[in-house]
């Protein structure tokens, strides 16, 4: 086991609160996703900045779309905030955010509505959903429409949505500056005072992910 990986799963093994174990025992290895953890990472470059910033304040894209128990759900559109990341099946960076965002969401529960959108076919986010625990809806979109809808060239961009089907931020990757933005900005779309988050194994650099194109 490469050094990499190594520290991506003790990473994992203290994602949530208290030191205890995130994920469930029955959780696949991360090797078996047989990624290349050798892939350069993705520098967020002063455009990609540019243009995330350029989505703040506008209505989000409308989506009726099914996750994958056959849930419909509604992307720009809720009853509470919702927080949308997008995922690449076979991103190293993919994986690594994941535990990061599920710490999020465990902190905020059912106050705001998680969604990780794929670019992988049905069978291969069911894998992904399972090796990953996903505790929340995961939909597939290996045609990529969501991503184009949103300007979204890379994996791990996310962005916020309001109640009101604003787009109240959206990150062309993730650091641990971020998801403590991210943590804050959720705490003020509920009307609640911002506690600390601790973004801890987040690189300090903000990273985006790698480059999606349609599957047929």
């Amino acid at each position: 086991m490469n050094l990499r990986v190594l520290a991506l799963l003790l990473s994992c093994a203290f994602a949530s609160a208290g030191g205890a174990l995130y994920f469930a025992s029955k959780r696949a290895n991360v090797e078996d996703l047989g990624l290349d953890w050798s892939q350069p990472k993705h520098p967020v470059s002063p455009e990609m900045w540019a243009d995330a910033k350029k989505q703040a304040g506008l209505d989000a894209t409308p989506f009726v779309l099914q996750d994958l128990t056959g849930k419909t759900i509604r992307i720009g559109k809720s009853d509470r905030p919702q927080f949308v990341y997008f995922i690449k099946r076979d991103c190293p960076c993919s994986v690594d955010s994941q535990p990061l965002y599920a710490k999020l969401q465990k902190r905020y529960g059912k106050q705001v509505e998680f969604v990780g959108v794929s670019d992988a076919f049905p069978s291969e986010a069911k894998k992904w959903a399972l090796q990953m625990d996903m505790q929340y809806p995961i939909i597939s979109d290996p045609e990529i429409d969501v991503m184009k809808a949103y300007s979204v060239e890379h994996s791990v961009y996310a962005m916020l949505v309001s109640k009101a089907g604003k787009i109240v931020r959206m990150w062309p990757g993730y650091s641990a500056d971020m998801l403590i933005e991210v943590s804050n900005l959720i705490a003020k779309e509920l009307g609640q005072k911002p506690e600390p988050f601790d973004p801890q194994y987040a690189p300090k650099e903000m990273l985006s992910g790698c480059k999606f194109e349609a599957r047929k």
